[in-house]
């Protein structure tokens, strides 16, 4: 697809296998070729090409998602949701990749289970990378750092679980069709939604977000909290050097 202005997705953009141009020529704004106001979903093997600002809106990289961007990406705010393969970084930008607002979360792809303190890469910005704002636990319900190492992110499982906020809206332990239905029979609501009416997120309201969050946890049972206490091994901090090879495009 190939967009020849200044676009504003205020609805949902959802693509596969596919190959955006954001071209905004002449120029409506200097430094913004997409702006993304509600959900961009991506799967596949995708290129996009131009500028995205991400200014309240959400997007989504699914479980096989290879996403090439050339050109920058800001976050002002919103989730960035980055499913995690451990073969490299599954995003990669040319430009600079400013998280400062993004909410990060992190979902690990099928059959991808990482070492407890064995950092995997999520998003390379030859530009540089800016710390993301937040982070939210996996689907999994495991607790990540994050960490930034050159131009790469990194996360890093700690070895705790915790109870996530997840799409179990009914609390019979696991995420299944019941789920969906609360979410469709109570979407959209703008604020003040308690879990139980299909707020995944836990943001306060019912949304498309909602809506992707169940998608990611469907058929998952949410694993219960655990209350021990770490070794004072285990909150050390060491200095990492890491170095990065290129990641392959899927053919």
């Amino acid at each position: 697809m190939i967009y020849d202005s200044l676009v504003t997705n205020n609805n949902s953009i959802i693509a596969r296998d596919a190959i955006l141009r954001f071209s905004n020529s002449p120029p409506e704004d200097s430094t913004t070729d997409l702006l993304n106001t509600d959900l961009l979903s991506l799967s596949g093997d995708i290129t996009v090409v131009g500028d995205i600002d991400n200014s309240g809106g959400d997007i989504f990289t699914l479980d096989d998602t290879t996403l090439l961007l050339q050109g920058n990406l800001s976050f002002t705010s919103g989730i960035f949701g980055i499913a995690a393969d451990g073969f490299g970084p599954p995003i990669s930008v040319s430009g600079f990749a400013d998280l400062g607002g993004a909410t990060i979360d992190l979902v690990l792809s099928a059959g991808f289970s990482p070492a407890v303190g064995e950092p995997f890469a999520l998003l390379q910005a030859d530009g540089g990378v800016m710390f993301p704002a937040n982070t939210s636990d996996s689907a999994s319900g495991r607790v990540f750092d994050f960490s930034i190492v050159g131009n790469t992110l990194f996360a890093e499982d700690t070895g705790f679980l915790v109870s996530p906020v997840g799409a179990d809206f009914n609390g019979d332990g696991v995420v299944n069709a019941l789920d969906l239905a609360i979410w469709r029979n109570n979407y959209p609501i703008a604020s003040g939604a308690p879990k139980t009416l299909g707020d995944a997120d836990g943001d306060g309201d019912v949304d498309t977000s909602d809506f992707m969050k169940l998608q990611r946890d469907f058929g998952i049972i949410p694993v219960p909290p655990i209350t021990a206490v770490p070794e004072p091994s285990t909150m050390a901090l060491a200095l990492l050097t890491l170095a990065c090879c290129p990641r392959r495009r899927r053919s």
